[in-house]
């Protein structure tokens, strides 16, 4: 019974072995494909490449280069036209303080009031100084009784000396005491003009024809010497303010005018200011000159503090030489133009430009009138 066994447990080892090796024979067969499939891969790549550059470079073979543009040196009138931010100041602008302590007692102004140079915007109680000023009159007049008093009794002292009816000692005490008054009455005079004069500074007053822009206190509040009570601005006319380098500033000289046109539609679009004065010096740090110019606003309506751009031709090249500006080749700081050389070939010539205007670059010199350059 023990051969039987023997013979089936081979049967099944080497059943087993084959299916081993039928499966590795199948992996092996698998990756063989796939190598194969990635090199047929790699290989219609490379001959698809191939093929497209040799139909690029065909294609570039039968391309013909353009011919270049031929352009005329010609004389033209280029003007250089240069914006300039600018803003609007008032042309007057005050601060006012309170000159003296106290509570103010009336104010006469609102925000936005128009009041002629010297009117009254404010009024801080005056009582105190108001008894200070009757004080120095009173004893001023007193002084003024005293010095008429004296003057007759010298008077009366120099007839009576005339007639030997009294000492000269006297009479020079008289005048001596006359002097000595009449000094008493010139101090009291100047303190009484002191004092009216510390009396009209409790009226806070206009320094010039103006708007309030602002006003800091009420009826009330307590007022110091140097305190802010009113904002005050002259707003008619405004001061135009811009900067414009050292090529441009020539252009700006008194009494000119250019036109102003707002960032604000709002202010009235487009207007006219007169250049009122150029700064003589640059400023040491941005190298600009400082342009004030002058805007009438006879009723108000523009405001101060808007922002505009000042328009103006800062450079006009009259009948100059002119080239086109895709005729020029720049090199650092060198410019050039090419020509036809006759001889089928090219020549590049150096020339000096000015700046580009519309397109086109004014000859300072290097090319003549119908010289004819190349565009490529």
């Amino acid at each position: 019974m023990a051969a039987p066994v023997d013979a089936v447990g081979k049967v099944r080892i080497q059943w087993r072995m084959l299916q081993r090796r039928t499966k590795r024979a199948v992996l092996g067969l698998a990756a063989v494909f796939l190598i194969i499939l990635a090199a047929a891969t790699t290989v219609a790549r490379l001959f698809n490449y191939w093929e497209r550059q040799r139909l690029a470079e065909e294609e570039r073979a039968t391309l013909v280069a353009p011919a270049p543009l031929e352009v005329t040196v010609e004389e033209r009138t280029l003007e250089r036209t240069r914006r300039f931010a600018a803003r609007l100041r008032p042309w007057a602008e005050a601060r006012l303080a309170a000159e003296v302590s106290g509570r103010v007692m009336e104010t006469l102004v609102e925000a936005g009031e128009v009041v002629d140079e010297g009117a009254p915007l404010l009024r801080v109680d005056p009582v105190l100084a108001q008894i200070a000023v009757d004080a120095a009159e009173a004893g001023l007049a007193a002084a003024r009784v005293s010095v008429e008093d004296l003057r007759r009794q010298v008077e009366e002292s120099r007839a009576l000396l005339e007639a030997r009816s009294v000492a000269r000692s006297t009479h020079d005490a008289l005048v001596a005491r006359l002097e000595i008054q009449e000094r008493e009455r010139d101090r009291l005079e100047v303190e009484l003009r002191r004092q009216r004069e510390l009396l009209e500074r409790h009226v806070i007053r206009a320094p010039f024809a103006g708007v309030v822009n602002a006003r800091m206190v009420d009826p009330g509040d307590s007022v110091s010497p140097g305190q802010v009570v009113v904002d005050f601005v002259a707003v008619d006319p405004l001061r135009v303010i811009f900067h414009a380098g050292e090529r441009e500033v020539e252009t700006f000289t008194p009494g000119s005018r250019f036109p102003l046109r707002f960032s604000s539609g709002e202010a009235g679009g487009e207007t006219e200011i007169e250049v009122r004065h150029r700064a003589a010096s640059s400023d040491p740090v941005t190298g600009l000159f400082r342009i004030e110019g002058v805007l009438p606003n006879p009723e108000g309506r523009i405001p101060g503090g808007l922002t505009g751009v000042v328009e103006a031709v800062v450079a006009v090249y009259r009948d100059h030489l002119t080239v086109p500006a895709e005729a020029v080749r720049f090199e650092g700081l060198n410019a050039y133009v090419e020509e036809d050389d006759g001889e089928g070939g090219v020549r590049r010539v150096r020339v000096e430009l000015g700046p580009e205007i519309e397109g086109r670059h004014p000859v300072l010199s290097g090319l003549e009138r119908g010289q004819v350059l190349l565009i490529r």
